[in-house]
């Protein structure tokens, strides 16, 4: 078998734990937009934004900040919560 055949077995056998969730449908809409922009599933987009989420908490918990610079500039510090 080679390594990729091994690797895709490996994350085939990790347990997985399956959850329900109710969502607003304007949040339902956000996360199909999210998801086609991603070109991903749904529960692949969620798990990217939990990813997502999960780093600038944790660079704003270490005192760093996030900053989004647009175009011509103008910068914007992300706060959370």
């Amino acid at each position: 078998m080679n390594d990729i055949s091994e690797e895709k077995k490996i994350i085939s056998e990790e347990k997985k734990i399956r959850i329900t969730a109710d969502f607003h449908p304007d949040a339902y809409a956000v996360l199909n937009r999210v998801a086609d922009m991603l070109h991903t599933s749904k529960a692949d987009a969620l798990r990217r934004a939990l990813g997502l989420i999960d780093y600038i908490l944790t660079i704003q918990s270490n005192g760093s900040e996030l900053i989004i610079e647009e175009k011509g500039g103008k910068r914007t510090v992300i706060k959370t919560f």
